[in-house]
């Protein structure tokens, strides 16, 4: 049973926080040593490629038929996404605030500020057609209880559910630091056991019985729930506390991380032939919420950590550095304005060009158009609207 939908077609990328500043260390575990990078190269590669293959996501499920086997069995591979998103953004975020004295007020008012800005502010943009009928019919309370209902949702467009989750990461952001003191020196349990916990998810969400009363509801909207992506929250948040240990690892293992992700991506087309052969439809057999996911997200985060590392290692001062450091900048709002350009390639797209020709023109010219309109915002008012970021200020 599946609950939300990949496809720009049908409705139903890590918050705007800086990895870019040294923090004092967590006096709770030695796993954190006192040294860290000012800034985090590797994360910037690993950033912009998950918004790079979310973009992918979304132009396959657009050029692709719904029940497509080979459109379906790539978005198999490129669900990984979702998991690296939430990966990044508890990272990024323990990497800043673990362990340095906060104010949970100026925190929160910060943190929702930059991304629930944007995410009310898109939720009216992306509901505004049939806002904007039912306003024309005279259905005020028609009009206010859809956007009501879709600010609670996130059902506004099938994206959106990622900044209602990161808002609540924000606000849970306290809680899963506690936890974190809590089992220092036990902290390959918790991830261990929420291992099982999100298997034991993904397992009732994909194969159990549809449930009802409220628990129908719930499951229903379950791909907007902080639960159902708290593994990968609670690995984001350990591989940032034991960021040198976990970084370290990574870079002195780039084949084994590499060669793990293969057999993983074996593993998860080979899982969905076996869902294909006992009768699951395509786009079924390839839902983001199966028990595969938890081992293939898990292997395909690694891995992008490992290209990070070799990046970090081999990077110098010049025109790609920019590019890639620029190109993280601007990821949450190429995430955020990319589902309203994508509509308009798929519009103009010729109909005679087949998968996967027109998805890579799709992905290419959504990717150029989305990138252009965040970076001509950046210096403008516009800027924490389209891009989750206060304006840039022009120096000169």
């Amino acid at each position: 049973m599946t609950t939300a939908t990949s496809s720009p077609m049908r409705a139903a990328p890590e918050g705007p926080g800086s990895s870019h500043e040294r923090r004092p260390e967590p006096p709770v575990t030695r796993a954190v040593t006192a040294r860290r990078p000012t800034h985090l190269h590797d994360v910037d590669l690993v950033r912009l490629l998950t918004f790079v293959a979310v973009v992918g996501v979304h132009t396959t499920g657009g050029t692709n038929p719904f029940q497509s086997v080979g459109g379906n069995a790539a978005l198999m591979l490129l669900h990984f996404t979702r998991e690296a998103f939430f990966f990044l953004t508890t990272f990024v975020l323990f990497h800043t605030h673990y362990g340095r004295p906060l104010a949970l007020g100026r925190f929160w008012r910060r943190r929702f500020l930059l991304v629930g800005v944007p995410y009310v502010v898109w939720t009216v943009l992306y509901a505004g057609r049939g806002l904007l009928q039912q306003l024309s019919d005279g259905q005020i309370t028609a009009a206010a209880r859809t956007l009501g209902y879709d600010l609670i949702t996130g059902d506004a467009w099938y994206h959106l559910y990622f900044l209602l989750v990161t808002l609540q990461a924000y606000l849970l952001f306290p809680l899963v630091a506690r936890l974190v003191r809590r089992t220092a020196g036990h902290h390959w349990s918790l991830l261990a056991g929420s291992a099982l916990l999100q298997i034991a998810i993904m397992t009732e969400v994909h194969y159990g019985r549809p449930w009802s009363g409220v628990a129908g509801v719930l499951e229903q909207h379950c791909y907007e729930l902080f639960g159902m992506y708290q593994f990968w929250l609670v690995a984001g948040a350990l591989a940032a506390v034991h960021g040198d240990r976990f970084r370290g690892w990574v870079s002195r293992h780039i084949g084994l991380s590499v060669l793990s992700a293969a057999l993983a991506a074996g593993a998860a087309e080979l899982w969905y032939m076996i869902a294909r052969h006992h009768g699951q439809p395509p786009f079924d057999a390839a839902s983001v919420f199966q028990p595969i996911m938890v081992p293939w997200g898990s292997a395909s985060i690694v891995a992008l950590f490992a290209l990070g590392s070799v990046w970090q290692r081999r990077r110098r001062p010049g025109r790609l550095d920019s590019l890639i450091r620029k190109g993280s900048e601007l990821s949450f709002g190429i995430y955020l304005v990319h589902p309203a350009i994508l509509v308009g390639v798929l519009t103009v797209l010729p109909h005679a060009l087949p998968p996967p020709w027109s998805t890579l023109l799709a992905m290419s010219t959504t990717l150029v158009l989305s990138t252009a309109v965040v970076a001509l915002c950046r210096p403008t008012p516009l800027s924490l609207v389209v891009s989750g970021r206060p304006r840039q200020r022009t120096t000169g």
